[in-house]
């Protein structure tokens, strides 16, 4: 058993730093550095990131909850994490708060104006970009109690279903549209459920995918197949981006968080992971550290600091793509680093991730 667990961890480490610093390119040169042609399409296929994170989320999470026999056991290892994960994003949630509330008009501010920005904290999000830490919560939550009430089957088929019907109000909206119940059903999401890309019709269905790969987990051999499974996972990656180029060529800014392949390609990826032994050591439990970090701390340098500097400092950082680039991607690299480093002597950090 231990040795699958390093197997396990060391392989979808890599691929957590990999996401993390996907996410962090994407956001630089679609933001702040643009391109065109073809590094512009292939940048499409980015949501795999953060869909990968929900389901390695889901994997570990499961998988640590198998090794217990007793309920009360399994659920305290659920609340656990969820904490963990809740922790974090309230952390980060101070700074980012402190930051848009300091850049509010208090000469022309209202009442309305303030419930409306907490409510949009409370069900969608403290900063638009750490979404997805209170998404994975309600996942895992739904997930675990599902699984107990309707067992894997029946929770496989509501699965489904949220994934579906997620789609149709984001990836797949121009097939509704103008179907006033998917309107209405949108709009009412994205004030109070998060949105078709939140807990419920996202973050679910992908947790629930990892906790079937952590139940399949023992049937796959180690270093056997691997070559057969990369191949897959990279044939799926393709049928991903194609999807991707072809919705934003023929059809326009729809989001792909929810297309039809992401599962497909989800499950791929994990299950080649799970097939190859790696081992653990110091640099790929750093790596697993560094991938969230990277994650809660790059809208520092993509949006505080840009909006803080001046703008001849700006224009000076950002007149040159290679140099905006090692400014935003290095500096949070290179600050997502200090602060693990430093949480080897200043403890409370490692609470930020």
């Amino acid at each position: 058993m231990q040795q699958s667990k390093i197997r396990t961890f060391g392989m979808l480490d890599i691929i957590k730093i990999i996401c993390a610093l996907m996410i962090l390119f994407y956001h630089y040169f679609s933001e702040i550095g643009h391109v065109g042609g073809i590094f512009e399409d292939l940048l499409s296929g980015y949501a795999v990131a953060v869909a990968l994170f929900m389901t390695i989320s889901g994997f570990l999470t499961f998988f640590k909850i198998q090794s217990f026999e007793s309920y009360n056991e399994k659920r305290a290892c659920l609340f656990k994490q969820v904490l963990r994960i809740l922790k974090i994003y309230l952390l980060w949630s101070v700074i980012y708060l402190i930051y848009s509330v300091s850049t509010w008009d208090f000469n022309d501010i209202s009442l309305l104006f303030v419930l409306d920005k907490i409510r949009q904290w409370i069900f969608q999000s403290t900063f638009y970009t750490i979404w997805f830490m209170p998404a994975l919560a309600v996942g895992l939550i739904i997930t675990f109690y599902l699984i107990k009430w309707l067992g894997y089957k029946g929770t496989a088929i509501l699965a489904v279903v949220a994934y579906a019907f997620g789609s149709l109000l984001s990836t797949y909206s121009f097939f509704t549209r103008d179907v006033s119940f998917f309107v209405e059903t949108e709009r009412f999401c994205t004030m109070f459920l998060q949105g078709p890309r939140g807990g419920i019709f996202y973050a679910f269905p992908l947790t629930f995918l990892g906790a079937c790969l952590a139940a399949y987990k023992n049937n796959i051999s180690v270093d056997s197949k691997i070559w057969v499974l990369f191949l897959i996972a990279v044939v799926s990656v393709c049928f991903l981006l194609v999807e991707a180029i072809l919705l934003r060529h023929y059809v326009g800014n729809t989001g792909i968080d929810l297309t039809v392949t992401m599962p497909f390609v989800c499950c791929c990826v994990v299950l080649f992971a799970c097939s190859v032994n790696v081992g653990s050591n110091g640099f790929l439990v750093f790596c697993r550290k560094l991938s969230v970090l990277i994650f809660m701390s790059q809208r520092i340098f993509l949006t505080i600091i840009p909006n803080l500097i001046s703008a001849e400092l700006y224009d000076t950082l950002f007149h040159n793509q290679l140099l905006g680039c090692v400014f935003v991607c290095g500096g949070t690299i290179l600050f997502s680093s200090l602060i693990v480093l430093l949480s080897k002597k200043i403890v409370f950090l490692k609470h930020l991730y």
